[in-house]
């Protein structure tokens, strides 16, 4: 390489906490899955637009981030089950376990999977299912959100192998902003 040029600076996401812990989140998850010296155009497109759904400063950058690590899990092959049993097929799941793939039933769990409220369940399906543009316009907070959350760094740090710093701080950028 022996030049570069700036094509987006993506000036906005350096003018808010919120933007910036949502960003880096976001790039981190993709170093983390990326190979080094292999091309992956699909998750080069899926950053960029991530990085724009952020440029039009959102009312919580949280959800695009949340909404990107589920698109992100997908695209590597590590879609988490949220409607229905990830083992048996069975709809209404009621646990949730990183190791099996997402929700289970009673009846299909191993040691380790915990309880999960379909609300919870529903939140993550639906920034999974949504358009990254069209997610964050409002903010949702509340013991859905925090279970939600929860569940989705568990799934992301299991299947990624590694602890991510930046979920820490994307989980508390709200109550700084």
């Amino acid at each position: 390489m022996s030049q570069v040029e700036i094509l987006a600076a993506h000036r906005p996401l350096r003018s808010d906490y919120g933007l910036i812990t949502a960003g880096e989140a976001m790039l981190e998850a993709v170093d983390k899955v990326a190979e080094e010296h292999e091309r992956n155009i699909r998750m080069f497109l899926l950053l960029l637009t991530g990085l724009r759904a952020l440029g039009t400063a959102p009312a919580d950058p949280a959800a695009v981030a949340e909404s990107f690590l589920l698109k992100m899990l997908s695209a590597s092959g590590f879609h988490p089950s949220l409607t229905a049993c990830a083992v048996c097929g069975r709809k209404g799941p009621e646990l949730f376990s990183s190791a099996q793939g997402g929700a289970v039933c009673t009846g299909c769990a191993e040691h380790g999977a915990g309880p999960v409220s379909a609300d919870s369940l529903a939140l993550l399906a639906g920034y999974a299912g949504a358009d990254l543009r069209d997610v964050g316009h409002s903010v949702m907070d509340g013991p859905v959100r925090r279970e939600a959350r929860a569940m989705l760094y568990g799934f992301v740090e299991y299947h990624l192998e590694r602890r991510m710093r930046s979920l820490p701080l994307l989980a508390r950028s709200r109550a700084l902003t």
